[in-house]
């Protein structure tokens, strides 16, 4: 069907809305029972063929407010240079087959970001890096934050 996979980019609780607002009109029915499965009446096929217009309400986006621990967090942070560290992070978890929190916390490259240590022996002094990250992929970060200057 051309319509398979039509609202994969949707998210669940925007769908779920959606749906409920759908049964409510009358336009889509369920069935009774501990597993009950949408199915289409004599209202869905006349909006179908366009001879019944439907109006969806869509649910209003709530802004994510950063609390003040997360804004002084961020103080001083380069973010440009942030996400550059995490696409960094995300290409060694990658290569690691590990999960990228593992790899570095979003915290340590806040700070790598407000820092912006110029050699690995600076490393040694930002929170998450201990001798083993530091060899195995401190040059990598030095890098990515010269390069991003």
């Amino acid at each position: 069907l051309s319509t398979y996979g039509l609202l994969k980019d949707l998210p669940r609780k925007t769908l779920t809305n959606l749906v409920y607002q759908l049964v409510d009109a009358g336009l889509l029915e369920r069935t009774p029972g501990d597993r009950p499965m949408l199915k289409l009446n004599a209202l869905s096929w006349e909006v179908m063929r366009g001879r019944r217009a439907v109006t969806l309400l869509q649910a209003k986006e709530s802004k994510s407010k950063r609390t003040r621990i997360e804004e002084e967090s961020w103080h001083d942070v380069d973010e440009a240079l942030f996400e550059s560290l995490r696409k960094l992070r995300r290409e060694i978890a990658a290569e690691r087959a590990m999960p990228a929190y593992v790899i570095l916390h979003d915290a340590t490259l806040r700070e790598l970001a407000s820092v912006r240590p110029t050699t690995v022996e600076a490393l040694r002094y930002i929170r998450g890096f201990g001798e083993r990250k530091l060899t195995d992929f401190g040059t990598r970060v030095i890098e990515c934050i010269n390069s991003h200057r």
